[in-house]
C-alpha cells in the first residue's frame, strides 16, 4: 500500500512524563551535551533520532531546529544532502508531541508540499522513522494513487499531509481538504517547484492558509518567484544559508570527459567497468534517451533499470526500492523522476547529458558524497555540452578536473564553438529590389531555378538523416521529461516502440 498512516493513538496511552527541555536522569543518557537534546528536542524524539544512527546535527539542522521550535517563519537555503528534511521535520514533530501531551484535539496541523512523488514519499518515510516512540497519523497525497483511498484517509483524520501541488489542489477543489487548522506549512525544494511550473498553484494554496500559519521554505536557490512569495506571505522570516547557493560539496570528486566523434555510451561503459562494485545514478535528458540507454546497458551485461515520469507510480516505486536495496547497479533517470532519490552510500553520479542550469547540476551530484562519505560525479560532454560545462566550471572552479578525449588533463578549458545553423559564408542574398515582384517559381539570381523542397540536387550528397542521438545532442525536436507527444508510449509500456538508430561509431 503506497499511502501510509500510522495507527491512531490508544485512548489509554500513558503520557510521556518528561517535558521537552527538562534534564533526564542519568540512566536515560540525555544530559546537557547531547547535541540534539541541546537544540530543544524532546527526549523521546532524540531516542528516535539515535535509532536512525544520527549522532550530530548538520549545520542547517543546528540553525533551523531552534528557529522553527521558536515559531519563526524561515527560509532555508540548503542544497541536497545537507539534512534539510530532518531540519524541519524534527521540530514540527516535537510540536505535535507537545500537542499530544497537552491533550489537544487532533487536527490536521502540518502541510508539507514537495515537487515530486518520490520526494513526497521520502518525506513520509522520514516522518515514520522519526516518530517511532509516539504515533503520528500522516498521508501522502500525490498523483498515481486512487482518490477513494486518499479521501477515506483524510476523512479518518491525519496530523500531517505530505503532498504534491497538483493532486492536493484537485482534492481541495472537491472539498476533501480543509486548511482551517493548518498551523505549519513547509515548501520543500521550492526552486524545483518553480522550475516545474507550480508557482500559480503554490500561490493559490498560500492564499487559503490561515494568516497565523508558520511558514518554512527550503530551497537550494532563491528564484524571483520565491522572493515574491516570501515577501507576500512570510512574516519576519529568519534566513539560514547552509552553503552558498550553487556551491557543490567538497566531498565529491568532480570530473568531466570530453567526447569528440565518439559514442558517449562507450565512454560511460568504460567508466562503469572501472568501478569495483558500488551503485551509479546516471542522468539522461529525455525519457526516450533514458529508456534506450538503460536497455543498451542491460545488453552489455550490467544490471540496469530506468526511472522517468511516464512510468506508472507502482513501477517507479518498485524500481526505487530495488535501487535502494542494492539490487540494481545502475539507475538511468531523468531530472524530474530522480528528485527525492536518497540512497545511502551512492558512489557515483554520472551526467550522461549535462542539465541546462548550474543549479540542476548541483541538485544532481548532491545525491552522492553524503553524511561525510566521499562521492564521485562524472559528466560526459559532447561539443554541444561544452558551453554548459563552462558555466558549471565558472561556479565550481578548481574542484572539477576536465579530461580531453585523448586522456590528457585540460588545465585551462575553453569551450569549442558549435557550428551555426544560419546562412554561413556562402553566396550573398540578392538585394531587395532584385527579389521584388518575382513570380512564384521564377529563377533566382544566378539563373538557376529554385529546386522543389526535398528534391535531390545533382552533384550534391544526399541529405543526412536525423543526427545520431548519442554523438550529437542537438536534437531540437526531441521532447524533454515533463512533456508528452501524442502517440508515444506511456506508463512504462515498452512494447511496440521503435528503437533509435545509434549511427556509426568513430
Amino acid at each position: 500500500m503506497t499511502v501510509e498512516t500510522t495507527p491512531p493513538a490508544e485512548a489509554d496511552e500513558p503520557a510521556i512524563p518528561v517535558e521537552a527541555g527538562e534534564q533526564m536522569p542519568e540512566e536515560d543518557g540525555h544530559f546537557p551535551g547531547d547535541p540534539f537534546f541541546e537544540l530543544g528536542l524532546a527526549p523521546s524524539i532524540v531516542d528516535d533520532i539515535a535509532a536512525q544512527g544520527l549522532t550530530e546535527p548538520t549545520p542547517i539542522q543546528q540553525e533551523a531546529i531552534p528557529a522553527i521550535l521558536a515559531g519563526h517563519d524561515l527560509i532555508g537555503l540548503a542544497q541536497t544532502g545537507t539534512g534539510k528534511t530532518a531540519a524541519y521535520l524534527l521540530p514540527l514533530l516535537n510540536k505535535l508531541l507537545d500537542k499530544r501531551k497537552a491533550n489537544e484535539v487532533r487536527r490536521t496541523s502540518v502541510l508539507i508540499l514537495a515537487p515530486t512523488r518520490e520526494l513526497a514519499y521520502q518525506i513520509s518515510d522520514s516522518i515514520k522513522a522519526f516518530s517511532g516512540s509516539f504515533k503520528v497519523r500522516y498521508i501522502t497525497i500525490c498523483g498515481g494513487e486512487r482518490y477513494d483511498f486518499q479521501i477515506r484517509s483524510l476523512n479518518k483524520g491525519v496530523d500531517v499531509i505530505v503532498a504534491t501541488p497538483g493532486r492536493f489542489e484537485d482534492l481541495q477543489a472537491r472539498g476533501k481538504v480543509k486548511l482551517d487548522d493548518i498551523e505549519h506549512f513547509v515548501l520543500d525544494e521550492g526552486d524545483q517547484m518553480i522550475d516545474l511550473g507550480f508557482y500559480p498553484a503554490i500561490k493559490r494554496i498560500f492564499e487559503t492558509l490561515p494568516s497565523t500559519c508558520q511558514t518554512v521554505f527550503f530551497s537550494a536557490t532563491m528564484p524571483k518567484e520565491m522572493e515574491t512569495l516570501a515577501e507576500s506571505f512570510l512574516k519576519d522570516a529568519v534566513t539560514i544559508r547552509a552553503a552558498r547557493a550553487g556551491e557543490t560539496v567538497d566531498a565529491i570528486e568532480q570530473s568531466a570527459v570530453l567526447v569528440k566523434g565518439m559514442d558517449k555510451r562507450d565512454v560511460l561503459l568504460q567508466e562503469l567497468q572501472k568501478l569495483d562494485g558500488g551503485q551509479v545514478l546516471v542522468f539522461a535528458r529525455t525519457r526516450v534517451r533514458t529508456e534506450d540507454l538503460a536497455d543498451w546497458l542491460g545488453e552489455q551485461g550490467l544490471n540496469a533499470d530506468m526511472l522517468h515520469g511516464d512510468m506508472r507510480q507502482a513501477i517507479r516505486l518498485k524500481v526505487l526500492r530495488k535501487f535502494k536495496r542494492g539490487e540494481l547497479q545502475v539507475l538511468v533517470a531523468t531530472d524530474v523522476a530522480a528528485r527525492g532519490i536518497d540512497v545511502s552510500g551512492l558512489g557515483m553520479v554520472v551526467n550522461f547529458d549535462l542539465p541546462d542550469t548550474v543549479e540542476a547540476y548541483v541538485h544532481r551530484i548532491g545525491r552522492t558524497g553524503r553524511a561525510g562519505q566521499v562521492g564521485a560525479a562524472l559528466s560526459i560532454c559532447s561539443v554541444a555540452d561544452q558551453e554548459k560545462l563552462a558555466a558549471v566550471l565558472s561556479r565550481v572552479g578548481q574542484r572539477m578536473t576536465v579530461i580531453d578525449s585523448d586522456g590528457s588533463v585540460i588545465e585551462d578549458f575553453r569551450p569549442e564553438r558549435v557550428p551555426s545553423k544560419g546562412r554561413g559564408r556562402g553566396r550573398a542574398r540578392p538585394p531587395r529590389h532584385a527579389r521584388a515582384n518575382r513570380p512564384a517559381g521564377a529563377e533566382k539570381a544566378g539563373g538557376k531555378p529554385r529546386p522543389k523542397r526535398g528534391a535531390s540536387q545533382p552533384g550534391r550528397p544526399a541529405r543526412r538523416p536525423s543526427s545520431d542521438r548519442w554523438n550529437d545532442d542537438r536534437r531540437d525536436g526531441e521532447r524533454r521529461d515533463g512533456e508528452r507527444r501524442d502517440g508515444e508510449r506511456r506508463d512504462g509500456d515498452r512494447g511496440g516502440s521503435v528503437k533509435p538508430s545509434f549511427g556509426k561509431k568513430a
